[in-house]
């Protein structure tokens, strides 16, 4: 029995040596194929943004890990979503990356957007970056406080959004249908930067945005962050109450977690389907290095962003979690919230 127990853990650790020289082996084949060659990040928004800022910090490590070139290319378009058509499209070859609105991807699939020309299995996640918390923006001088204790009277709320089934518009439908409230959504904004623009032309009253972004511009404008949209406060912003802790009412939950869930996803790295298997590991591995480094996490937090490293399985996981769980009638009334109601 003893020169078994003996043979068994002798044959154990050859089988572990011999997995850890095949995958060696593998990460060396992908440093050959990689090395000389020029990997496209492509961002699916303009410079300077969140999205934009990450890219470009994660370009030059991944140059050191993989032994290619990066090039940073941004393709605005759709509220993010023309990059992800892209994608859906694009030659399987991993040489092109893209940083993922997920939440802008999954609000098209719940609202079966014509915008949206992909499915929900058209993407390979590598990883996620960066949660992505939201916060109700208010305009100098309006008050959340006004539109929810004048029900009898309530007064318009202009939101600020890019199309009808943007992210933006969908936060403001979830939160007018939570709160009872009276809303109009503009449309037409191209982007982050022009909505907020909106506000502070007066153009509107509200918009909804990432935490990150927004704090850039509560000491110079007016602006006012009324809340934030997720579960408990924000480390960033600990004197933002919840959007939980505004509502009273527990028939407007379920709206506020669509919310809540859709803005936790964040922003992730993708590449094309079918894209080999070899190619996947080898950048998700890399993708997994950068993101937990210290020297990565510092850079964002000098360009006031926060880094949360999440594994593509737990990405996949959310997602499918969140399309499956919605029902035919939660989506038609979502698809009604953001056809007419509110335009």
């Amino acid at each position: 029995m003893k020169i078994l127990s003996m043979l068994s853990a002798t044959i154990a650790g050859m089988l572990a040596l011999a997995s850890l020289s095949l995958e060696s082996a593998a990460a060396g084949n992908m440093t050959e194929f990689y090395t000389g060659k020029t990997i496209r990040l492509v961002v699916g928004y303009g410079k300077g943004g969140g999205y934009d800022t990450f890219a470009r910090l994660i370009a030059p490590l991944l140059e050191q890990e993989t032994g290619a070139n990066v090039v940073v290319e941004n393709k605005p378009g759709s509220g993010g979503l023309a990059v992800l058509n892209d994608t859906s499209h694009s030659k399987p070859d991993g040489l092109t990356l893209t940083v993922a609105n997920v939440s802008a991807s999954v609000t098209a699939l719940l609202l079966a957007s014509d915008a949206a020309m992909f499915h929900s299995n058209d993407f390979v996640w590598l990883g996620g970056i960066a949660s992505d918390a939201r916060v109700l923006l208010l305009a100098d001088g309006t008050r959340l406080e006004d539109w929810l204790s004048t029900l009898q009277t309530p007064p318009l709320i202009r939101w600020a959004a890019l199309g009808k089934s943007d992210s933006l518009a969908l936060s403001a439908a979830l939160l007018t249908e939570a709160f009872g409230l009276k809303s109009r959504i503009i449309t037409g904004f191209s982007g982050t930067s022009e909505a907020i623009a909106g506000l502070l032309r007066g153009q509107a009253d509200a918009v909804v945005i990432s935490l990150e972004t927004a704090r850039q511009f509560i000491d110079t404008t007016g602006f006012t962050m009324a809340a934030v949209l997720s579960r408990t406060r924000s480390e960033l912003a600990p004197e933002v109450p919840t959007i939980y802790e505004l509502n009273n009412d527990p028939a407007a939950e379920k709206w506020l977690d669509y919310q809540v869930n859709l803005s936790g996803l964040g922003r992730a790295l993708i590449v094309a389907p079918g894209t080999p298997r070899a190619n996947v590991k080898f950048l998700s591995a890399a993708l997994e290095r950068i993101l937990t480094s210290e020297e990565f996490v510092a850079a964002a937090a000098s360009r006031g962003r926060s880094v949360r490293y999440t594994a593509a399985e737990d990405i996949e996981n959310i997602t499918r979690s969140i399309l499956t769980s919605a029902t035919e009638a939660d989506k038609k009334q979502l698809r009604q919230m953001l056809a007419n109601a509110y335009f």
